[in-house]
Order: structure tokens, then C-alpha cells, then sequence
């Protein structure tokens, strides 16, 4: 159903249900209104009907702003505390940052502890309009955009695409090695899924990279990040590529 087709029907719906309410008349609802019968609703509360047609424009419109996405989103100059900070009291905002464990001396001691692989880059999943409503309260992140079809949008990044890297890339404790996708050829990879160990049901790509023995295997977030990680053979299971992509969408 077109959302102009949704509009319209609420228009009609509530202006109907409006003179029914007036009149009183069950059966002047029933017949005039026809077109409930049409989207599946029976007879009964105006207020009900009118709720359900609101649902199904807000569906119409959930490929917008309303619908709860991975964004990607650019931290402004060493902000990457303050932003994490800010994400974890307000609390109702699911966040992902990429991070790695590294070395450092601090007050003459050496420590090893976890810190952001990438110094200005997190996720966040939410709405369009909650993400843009923390980014306008607390000015430390911003929309990384793109263009579609000509149109600048904020990037995102599919939910399966995002859980796939997370299930990967949150084993700080594994072999993980970090690219840009634009540093490996993964157009000659096997699709793979992993069985068994940390990363069972993993999706990804074997590839041979430079300098390294053995095939690994590799994650990405198209056109922003790729981990790597060397796996046992008994863990991995070949699959076609139309399995990968189809499980991927």
C-alpha cells in the first residue's frame, strides 16, 4: 500500500468515523466505511480503527526516519571518551566501538588495556531521530554521510552486516587484525560459515593476504572496516556465494 494510499485512507477513515461518532449510528459506520473491511479491521471503536490506519503509514514510512538502524557515525576531535561516556549513562542507545587491546606506560608503569581502534569512529542503533536528538544535546558525534541516487543520507550498515563483524571483532583476546576493505582482494575468497570455537555461526570470506601463511578469515563492514582473524580448518565450512549474501540481506 502507497503511503499517499495511507493518507488518504486516514483522511477518509477519521472523517467518517467523525460524523458516525456524531450520529450515533453503528450501521452508518459500518456501511460507509467500507474500506476497513478492505485492510482487515471489523466493526467497532472509531479510536481503534484510526490507530491501526496510523500504523500502517507509520510502516510505510519506517524505511525513514523512524525505522531503528545501525548508523555510522564520525567522533569529533578526541572526543571518543566523552562520546562513550555520554552513550553508556543515557543509557536507552545501543552502541558498538571497534576496539583492541594495547600497551601503555602510564605513571611509569605498563599497562595493557582496551582502547578504540579507530580514534573517530562508533555505531550506534536507533532511530534517526534519536541519534540526531543526542547528537544535537551533546554536539560530540556527527552523521558520516553518503549519496544515493544523488541524495545525501547518513550512512548505515545492515543489521546482519553489523552483528556478523560484532560476533567477530569482540574477541579483544583473538588474533585480530584489522584493513581497510580497499587493502584486501575479496573477490577471490571463499564464502565460508563458521562452526564451533568463539566465532560459530560467523559469516565470511578465506582469503590470502600478503605476509601472512595461511588463509584468514575476514569480516567486513563494506567499504569501512574488515577483521581478520587465522582459524582452525575443522571450524570452517564452505558455502556459495549465494547462501553468504542471502543469509547477509
Amino acid at each position: 500500500m502507497s503511503v499517499k494510499k495511507c493518507v488518504f485512507l486516514q483522511i477518509l477513515i477519521c472523517y467518517h468515523a467523525n460524523r458516525c461518532r456524531k450520529s450515533k449510528k453503528k450501521e452508518e459506520l459500518s456501511r460507509k466505511c467500507f474500506i476497513f473491511r478492505e485492510i482487515g479491521l471489523c466493526e467497532g471503536s472509531y479510536g481503534i480503527v484510526i490507530l491501526e490506519v496510523k500504523k500502517i503509514v507509520e510502516t510505510e514510512l519506517g524505511s525513514g526516519k523512524q525505522k531503528v538502524e545501525w548508523f555510522v557515525m564520525n567522533v569529533y576531535a578526541s572526543g571518543m571518551k566523552k562520546a562513550e561516556k555520554l552513550l553508556k549513562s543515557e543509557g536507552s542507545l545501543h552502541y558498538y566501538i571497534p576496539k583492541k587491546y594495547a600497551v601503555r606506560k602510564c605513571g611509569g608503569k605498563t599497562k595493557r588495556e582496551l582502547v578504540p581502534l579507530i580514534s573517530n569512529l562508533l555505531f550506534i542503533r536507533a532511530t534517526h531521530k534519536q541519534v540526531h536528538d543526542f547528537q544535537k544535546l551533546y554536539s560530540v558525534i556527527g552523521f558520516v554521510i553518503t549519496s544515493i541516487d544523488g541524495k545525501r543520507t547518513p550512512l548505515v550498515v545492515p543489521d546482519s552486516q553489523m552483528e556478523n563483524f560484532i560476533k567477530v571483532a569482540s574477541h579483544y583476546e583473538a588474533d585480530l587484525v584489522y584493513y581497510r576493505p580497499d587493502e584486501l582482494n575479496l573477490n577471490k575468497g571463499d564464502y565460508v560459515r563458521i562452526i564451533g570455537g568463539a566465532f560459530n555461526g560467523a559469516k565470511g570470506q578465506l582469503v590470502k593476504i600478503d605476509g601472512k601463511r595461511n588463509k584468514r578469515f575476514v569480516v567486513t563492514i563494506p567499504n569501512i572496516l574488515s577483521a581478520t582473524v587465522d582459524l582452525n580448518p575443522e571450524f570452517i565450512q564452505k558455502i556459495t556465494k549465494e547462501e553468504f549474501y542471502n543469509e547477509q540481506d
